[in-house]
This record gives structure tokens, C-alpha cells and sequence, in this order.
């Protein structure tokens, strides 16, 4: 079973950058986590950027894999109420990848929304993408650590 992360753009911050690679390697010690990024699109309007943007996440979605949209609008989790449900998803033999999406900043397209399993939401408030894609890799890392009984998580 795998984890991948896809990314609109990359992160222009280094530290975020290198932030966001940490928790990505200690979440493959547990099971291989990718990250993938996509290009950003400048288009004429916010809608066609977010259908061009949301077109190209959904070329890395395989039939077998489960796509989770990160969306503000989506389900609120804690972490461990997160761990509980990836690890029911990774254990099911009939899905291939979890594919976490994070749109740019006009977020997912409709279409892209319509084709999730889950449509998560990290917080409520609003961050900048690049923050989310941090946070998001430490919740993936969080919710292994949980899953594995390891000390990260002591809440």
C-alpha cells in the first residue's frame, strides 16, 4: 500500500519545502509516501485554472486508487479519528493507492471534488497552499505514528 501527495505547484519557501520532505521521509519509514506536484496554471480566470489544475491531479489517480480531495468545506478529523480511517483504507486489499489532492490557491475543480471518496478538511480556516501541503504531510505522518504505536502522537 502506498500514500501519494499531489501538489499544485511547488513550495517557493525552502523552509516549508524542507519541512514538508521531513515528514514525507519519516512517514515512509512506515509505508511508501510520495509527493508529486503538478503545474500551476495561469489561465484568464479562476475557474479554467482550477479545471486545467484539478485535469492534471486526476491524471495520477489510477482506477484502483482512492482520491481525498483537501477542501475546507470537506470532513473534519482528529488525528487519531484520521489514523482509524487510513488505516481501514490501507488495509483494504481492492484499494490501490490514497491519493491525497491539494489544489492551488482556486482550489479544486468541481469535477475533481465529484470524483473523491473523502473530501478532508485539515482546518476550517484558510491557509496558503504551500502551508497546507506541510500540514497535511505531518497528519499522514501522525496518523502512521498512531496506526504504529510510535511516540510521536502522545495526545
Amino acid at each position: 500500500m502506498r500514500i501519494l501527495i499531489v501538489g499544485v505547484g511547488s513550495i517557493k519557501d525552502p523552509g516549508l519545502a524542507a519541512l514538508e520532505r521531513e515528514f514525507i521521509k519519516r512517514a515512509s519509514g512506515f509505508l511508501t509516501v510520495e509527493l508529486e506536484e503538478v503545474r500551476e496554471h495561469r489561465d484568464r480566470g479562476p475557474e479554467q485554472i482550477r479545471e486545467k489544475e484539478s485535469t492534471r491531479i486526476l491524471e495520477r489517480v489510477g482506477p484502483r486508487d482512492l482520491l481525498v480531495a483537501c477542501d475546507e468545506k470537506g470532513k473534519e478529523y482528529t488525528s487519531r479519528g484520521l489514523a482509524k480511517w487510513l488505516g481501514r483504507t490501507l488495509s483494504d486489499p481492492g484499494t490501490g493507492r490514497v491519493v491525497f489532492a491539494v489544489g492551488g490557491s482556486e482550489a479544486h475543480h468541481t469535477k475533481l471534488i465529484d470524483q473523491a471518496r473523502l473530501t478532508l478538511a485539515l482546518t476550517r480556516l484558510t491557509f496558503p497552499h504551500d502551508l497546507t501541503r506541510v500540514v497535511l504531510a505531518e497528519q499522514v505522518y501522525r496518523a502512521l505514528a498512531i496506526l504504529n504505536n510510535h511516540p510521536y502522537h502522545r495526545g
